[in-house]
């Protein structure tokens, strides 16, 4: 089974949010994108089932891994230390992707989030080479 990629809703969007979880800062900034994920995958070890999400990219203190947050519509999260690495300008994505993985199962596993206009992409799970 070769990697699968499907495409997210309009753009990343980029602000401050208030704090609202023990694991967010009031001064930590966010992209975000809405997604449709059209069946069950796997995150971090836990299965999401299909249907609307928001992945959020949150983004602490400098040197820090980021984390991405899957939270679906009724309100259940899952969140994950990522790798984040850099891309080449040439590319630099034009709509957000979100890429799966096989993992010998019948779920696949999410392997790569990229953002709408922004410099780098965040690979799924963290990695000893992360910055």
């Amino acid at each position: 089974m070769r990697p699968q990629t499907f495409g997210a809703s309009a753009g990343a969007a980029t602000g401050t949010a208030p704090a609202r979880t023990a694991t967010r800062l009031p001064a930590q900034t966010i992209d975000a994108l809405a997604v449709h994920i059209p069946r069950p995958v796997m995150v971090d070890g836990r299965v999401l089932a299909a249907g609307n999400y928001t992945i959020s990219a949150l983004k602490g203190a400098a040197g820090a891994n980021p984390i991405l947050r899957f939270q679906s519509e009724s309100g259940e999260a899952v969140s994950v230390l990522v790798t984040r690495e850099d891309l080449t300008f040439d590319r630099v994505l034009m709509a957000s992707e979100v890429t799966l993985a096989p993992t010998g199962t019948d779920i696949p596993r999410v392997e790569r989030v990229m953002m709408e206009g922004n410099g780098f992409q965040f690979l799924l799970p963290v990695s000893h080479f992360s910055n």
